[in-house]
């Protein structure tokens, strides 16, 4: 990111259809996922389930920006 706060992912729909992502990260656990504009403005919760893993859905032609935040040891 940006700001040195987490690491972005950025999704693109070329599939032209409203579908729900999910995506799991088993080597990182994650204090929290959000949703931000593509210049990583605003933030958004992502809904997560446990630590390791996430869903957001993504719209036709569209570009989702997402921060993810490793939970601190």
């Amino acid at each position: 990111a940006e700001d040195g706060e987490g690491t972005i992912l950025r999704f693109l729909d070329l599939g032209g259809a409203e579908r729900t992502m999910t995506v799991r990260t088993p080597a990182l656990h994650l204090d929290r996922v959000d949703q931000t504009d593509a210049v990583e403005r605003g933030r958004t919760a992502v809904p997560m389930v446990g630590d390791d893993q996430f869903h957001f859905t993504i719209h036709p032609h569209e570009i989702v920006t997402l921060r993810m935040v490793e939970v601190r040891k």
